[in-house]
């Protein structure tokens, strides 16, 4: 078939096509419409190991990176959840809580990657930001011995980003 034979023939069924056009439109405009936008706000926190005695570069890496697990689960856990409740003063569970973050930490590396979803960007941020202080802070309690500083602590890395899109929308900034 070529290119004429195509053209006669949208020409013999040219409603077909317009109608298929339109319903395609309203449909997509439609899914559009009903589509809440999802606002998201990223940090990225640094396990730092305290330097103990002249111990190894090495080992103080590799014992960051077997942390990052046990940190990964903190905070979408209890007391960090509980302490973001309290922080802002949120009307909602742990639970609730715990499932607007995702925490992600790239192999090799000793970086947490935390984010934090809202119904706007500000709720985002305030949410992430609340999460990176509360589990500095269960961090500091649980690596710490008395009279000693902590072994380990989580530092902010980089700097919190809100997003105002909708889910699987393409941004570049």
């Amino acid at each position: 078939m070529g290119v004429n034979d195509y053209v006669q023939v949208v020409r013999r069924r040219w409603a077909i096509v317009v109608i298929a056009t339109l319903v395609g439109a309203l449909l997509g405009g439609a899914y559009a419409a009903t589509e809440e936008v999802q606002y998201t706000s990223t940090s990225q926190l640094f396990v730092a190991i305290a330097d103990q005695n002249g111990s190894d570069p090495l080992q103080a890496g590799q014992a960051a990176q077997q942390r990052l697990v046990s940190y990964a689960s903190l905070a979408t856990g209890q007391a960090v959840t509980q302490g973001v409740i309290d922080q802002l003063n949120l009307d909602e569970t742990t639970g609730d809580v715990a499932g607007r973050i995702t925490v992600q930490y790239p192999p090799g590396t000793v970086l947490l990657n935390i984010t934090t979803t809202g119904d706007s960007a500000a709720q985002a941020r305030e949410l992430n930001g609340a999460v990176d202080d509360q589990l500095q802070a269960v961090v500091r309690r649980l690596e710490s011995v008395p009279g000693e500083a902590p072994r380990a602590r989580v530092c902010p890395w980089s700097i919190r980003r809100p997003r105002a899109l909708p889910v699987g929308a393409v941004h570049c900034s």
